[in-house]
């Protein structure tokens, strides 16, 4: 799930029940749905300007270690 809140918070696409693909730029996701949990996040963390560091924050978090 944390890898699917990752290209949620770096897509632009932000519609329910949405079907194709989320284009990260160099490669796409196919997707198919969104899952419900993702509707929930604080609008704050959808935000243009919080994109970058929360993206930077979760790529930290999601490396091994």
């Amino acid at each position: 799930n944390a890898v699917k809140l990752l290209n949620y918070i770096r897509s632009d696409e932000r519609k329910k029940g949405i079907k194709g693909f989320i284009d990260l730029g160099d490669r796409k996701i196919e997707i198919d749905g969104i899952d419900s949990f993702l509707h929930k996040i604080p609008k704050i963390f959808q935000s243009k300007k919080a994109r970058h560091h929360i993206v930077e924050k979760l790529e930290k978090r999601l490396q091994p270690v």
